[in-house]
């Protein structure tokens, strides 16, 4: 009865992370489109409102799951090792691509972390310049590199191949 409660906990906790994470991803995939460093600002602070909730939901995922190895006896399979793999690698991923992109955006519109709040002090870019660092990631590319490795750590939990 544990494992199953601990499964539920660990299943709704990477559910309500990819809720909470949409939000950036909605955002990285809109925000290429604006012209106005003002809208710009408002859709990284719309992004930038949801990590709070993602975090908490991404450590109870890792909790869970490193408790769900161990009340499985999992540690000796190849599967949750390859799936902690493909996590890592998509933290990583996001950690060199992704927030990199953002910090150029973010410093095109002026904004400038202050403390751990971002906050607009900086000088802001030209219309030129915004849209260089607009278009200097892929986020569509980037999402469904994500996607399909949350699809393959999803597809190993529910059939455990090896």
């Amino acid at each position: 009865m544990v494992y199953r409660i601990v499964l539920f906990v660990h299943v709704l906790a990477a559910f309500l992370y990819l809720l909470a994470h949409g939000a950036s991803i909605a955002v990285a995939l809109r925000v290429r489109r604006e012209t106005s460093a003002e809208r710009v600002r408002t859709l990284l602070d719309l992004s930038r409102s949801t990590v709070p909730v993602a975090n908490v939901m991404l450590l109870a995922v890792v909790v869970c799951g490193v408790a769900l190895g161990f009340l499985g006896h999992w540690w000796s399979a190849r599967w949750i090792w390859l799936s902690i793999a493909i996590l890592v690698l998509m933290f990583v991923a996001m950690a060199r691509v992704v927030a990199p992109h953002f910090q150029r955006i973010r410093n095109a519109v002026g904004l400038v972390l202050v403390g751990r709040t971002w906050q607009r002090t900086g000088p802001e870019s030209s219309p030129a310049e915004l849209a260089r660092a607009l278009d200097s990631g892929s986020p569509a590319v980037v999402t469904g590199w994500v996607l399909a490795g949350w699809a393959a750590v999803l597809w190993m939990m529910l059939f455990k191949p090896f």
